[in-house]
């Protein structure tokens, strides 16, 4: 691992604590992370269902999440969009697969997805969007399809667009 990957990786640590509590605050529940994959079914949850976490709630109890960290400067905050990749240049499987595989054959996936943008003051915003229904919005084809410089491609779906169609189930700042 390369020393920019692993400050990279720093720096979204330490940005996710503070959206976590975000989070946690919002949902009323504590925010269980599975990052470090310390055992096999970790890494299953990961690899093949597309799960991060879990949200462990009082009336719901354990409702499996995903997220995606990313950096931005706040002019930037139109622009926002939940990314979920659809093809990678060297053919490991993709957000996309696992997601729509998971609904397809009634397999475990996330409830909720989180998106959380970190601006230039390490100050989060979260979005969250309930997977069903993001899928919804990409087979619908109301996401645009991009493509990195490694020749990886992602569906964009942006907050406002997913606010337009009743999707967007809360956007929220840091309040404290």
């Amino acid at each position: 691992m390369t020393k920019k990957i692993k400050e990279d990786m720093g720096r979204s640590r330490r940005a996710f604590s503070l959206a976590k509590n975000l989070i946690e605050h919002s949902f009323d529940a504590s925010l269980v992370t599975l990052e470090d994959h310390k055992n096999v079914f970790e890494q299953q949850l990961d690899q093949k269902h597309a799960i991060d976490g879990f949200l462990l709630t009082a009336t719901d109890g354990v409702v499996p999440v995903a997220w995606r960290v990313r950096f931005d400067k706040k002019e930037n905050c139109a622009a926002r969009a939940f990314t979920v990749r659809s093809r990678k240049a060297n053919g490991v499987k993709t957000e996309w697969q696992k997601l729509w595989q998971a609904q397809m054959y009634g397999d475990l996936m996330p409830q909720f997805i989180f998106s959380i943008y970190v601006d230039e003051e390490n100050s989060p915003t979260v979005a969250c969007v309930e997977t069903p229904d993001l899928i919804d919005f990409i087979q619908s084809d109301l996401a645009s399809l991009k493509r990195d410089r490694y020749g990886d491609e992602y569906f964009s779906c942006r907050w406002a667009e997913l606010d337009k169609c009743g999707y967007l189930k809360y956007v929220v700042d840091m309040p404290f």
